[in-house]
């Protein structure tokens, strides 16, 4: 089952993949599934993605992506992403997704394809935030990605590589010493890996707000998103 959930990951990602030619965008075909109605796509429980920013690293104990896909053939993607038990430099923080989603599209741009960042509401914006630096947060508003995402197809199952940059802004409220040798701007480096698996969409979605009671600003937290799965399909990305 984890492989087969990893390798449908895998292939939805590989989609996303295409090479480009030379600085040009270019498409790959299509995202796929074997179910015609409404698939459930979810990551699978060892994901592990790295922020790295200004010499510190942003490490996340639970790392989740879930969406879905309507209809066999689809030429983008809404993930949404839940990261939970962060650290910074092996400092405690928070990571907001607030309400924020990826968007994962089968255009490439020089063999990677680029990940929007969009927020349901004006003014939302992703934040890592240091609770023990007097609340120092790393924002990353909506945005698309340098670099971005590659996928390999796994024969029912996709892999999703992440090689990413997404431009961030520092704020020191309480100037802290440490939070101050971050850079007040600058790029964050996003890596790693995960599976992409396929159900069928059984009801859903269902959404809830976490509200984090220690953020500087009112209506911060994480959204969460989850549909009712039912028994597992087979999804791809054809990349002809």
């Amino acid at each position: 089952m984890t492989r087969k959930l990893r390798a449908m990951g895998l292939a939805l990602f590989a989609a996303f993949a295409m090479s480009a030619i030379g600085a040009q965008a270019a498409s790959a075909d299509l995202f796929t599934s074997a179910d015609p109605d409404s698939t459930v796509l979810t990551s699978s429980e060892d994901t592990e993605i790295l922020f790295s920013y200004s010499g510190g690293t942003v490490k996340c104990a639970v790392t989740k992506f879930s969406g879905t896909q309507t209809g066999e053939t689809a030429t983008e993607l809404t993930i949404t992403p839940t990261y939970e038990e962060c650290t910074f430099g092996g400092e405690p923080m928070i990571y907001r997704t607030n309400h924020c989603k990826y968007k994962f599209t089968t255009e490439t741009v020089e063999g990677h394809a680029p990940v929007g960042i969009e927020c349901e509401n004006e003014g939302e914006h992703i934040e890592h935030e240091i609770i023990p630096w007097n609340h120092c947060t790393l924002t990353i508003a909506p945005q698309t990605t340098g670099g971005g995402v590659t996928y390999t197809d796994e024969g029912g199952e996709v892999t999703v590589d992440i090689t990413a940059e997404v431009e961030v802004t520092r704020d020191n409220p309480g100037n802290h010493l440490f939070c101050a040798f971050l850079a007040e701007s600058g790029t964050m480096s996003i890596a790693g890996s995960f599976w992409l698996a396929g159900y069928e969409d059984e009801g859903g979605p269902s959404t809830s707000f976490t509200e984090d009671e220690t953020a500087t600003t009112d209506n911060r937290g994480i959204t969460h998103w989850s549909w009712e799965e039912g028994d597992q399909v087979e999804i791809g990305a054809d990349t002809g």
